[in-house]
Order: C-alpha cells, then structure tokens, then sequence
C-alpha cells in the first residue's frame, strides 16, 4: 500500500474524509467542514510568523495575507546596491 494511500485510509477510518468509488478511481472528499476552518487558523498563523519576520529583518512588508504571498525582499546589504 502506497504512503497516500495509508494515509487517506487513516484519515476515512477516522472518519475525516469519505471515499467515492467511481470505476476503477476513487474520489476523497472531506466529511467534516471544521477541518477547512483549521487550515485557515493555520494560515492566520503562519501570515503572522511571515510578518513578524519581516519586521525583524527590515524587509519593510505590510499587511501580509495569505492570498497576496509577498514578493521576496532584497537580502542585499545597502552599501552592495550602490553601482
């Protein structure tokens, strides 16, 4: 049994997703809707770690979303963008 496979039947047997047998295909789907709103918290988390690391290294970045991923700030020290 494949590592994906394992899982997803850890997680049906758990009762957070349910299987669809189409064919020779199987569709998983989540059971429970409060598993959505965990990844969002998780997101929240993560946005604010990205910003507070931002701060702490100057890269200036405001209002850090999710959706709107930041671009890279420049790591080059001031005195190497001269020239």
């Amino acid at each position: 049994v494949s590592t994906v496979s394992k899982h997803l039947s850890i997680l049906k047997a758990a009762g957070i997703v349910r299987d669809d047998k189409r064919g020779s295909q199987v569709f998983y789907s989540l059971r429970l809707p409060c598993v959505l709103a965990f990844f969002s918290c998780v997101e929240s988390i993560l946005a604010g770690e990205l910003q507070g690391q931002a701060e702490q290294t100057g890269c200036g970045l405001s209002n850090v979303t999710v959706n709107q991923p930041p671009a890279l700030c420049n790591t080059r020290r001031p005195h190497e963008l001269e020239g």
